[in-house]
This record gives C-alpha cells, structure tokens and sequence, in this order.
C-alpha cells in the first residue's frame, strides 16, 4: 500500500489536494496547480470548507502539456518564489523527467532530474520511495 494512501503506513503530516484553487497575495494571485500539499500544522479547520485556499502550500508538482508548460515555468514559478513555496516538482510526461527543487535564499535550487524506472527519495517527503514509471501512451496530453 502507498505509504499516503489513506493516511496508513508513511509518515503523514500531509495534506494533498488535486488542482486547488489557491488565492495568494493582495490583490490575490489565482494559481491552480496540478497537486499541492501542506504541512499539517500549516493548515486550518477552515481550509476543507473554502471555495479556495489561502494557505501557501509547502509543495506544489506541475505536470507540463504542450499548452501549460509556459505558464507552469514563466507565469507560475515568479509567485511560487514570491509567496514562498518551499518546493516545486516539475513533471515533464514527453521527456520523462521529474525536476525536483527547493526554495533557498529566493531563488529555485535543482536537487534532481530524475528519469524512467528510477526508484528514489524524494524531498520533502523524506524517507518515501517513489518508482517512476512512465506510460508509453502520451497521446491524450
């Protein structure tokens, strides 16, 4: 069983949401990533029963197409900077690549670039693994 699957058998302090509605910023930034978590003590009571969510998430993964892969890199990443996502996954399904990387001092670092059929610890989920494993079939993106 995964070890987020329901909560059992991995360290949780999580919570993950697929394509929130995150409002950040006065006026607010609209961003949507494709999947967001946050730590459980940075989250509240109120954040099941919003429209939106204006907690900063503490990990966002975007997974490029042809048509966001601009917007994820050019428009996206400035405010996950600005706002202080402490770390952005990039999913590229064409190249079969995940980028991993980490807020430090403003700026991105790259940890990893990781390819197909690699079985590695992933920041910031810590002692996880997580098997990459690539479908063929890219064809619906």
């Amino acid at each position: 069983m995964s070890p987020y699957q329901f909560g059992f058998g991995g360290p949780g302090g999580w919570v993950f949401a697929d394509e929130p509605e995150i409002h950040l910023g006065d006026p607010p930034h609209k961003l949507v990533p494709d999947l967001a978590a946050w730590k459980i003590e940075h989250t509240s009571k109120d954040m099941k029963v919003a429209t939106f969510i204006s907690q900063i998430p503490d990990w966002v993964c975007e997974v490029f197409s042809p048509s966001t892969t601009w917007v994820d890199k050019v428009q996206k990443l400035p405010l996950y900077t600005q706002y202080g996502v402490s770390h952005v996954w990039y999913i590229d399904p064409l190249e079969q690549v995940l980028d991993v990387m980490r807020l430090e001092k403003g700026h991105y670092l790259l940890l990893g670039t990781y390819n197909q059929f690699e079985t590695i610890d992933l920041e910031p989920f810590g002692p996880v693994r997580l098997e990459l494993l690539w479908d063929k079939d890219i064809s619906n993106l």
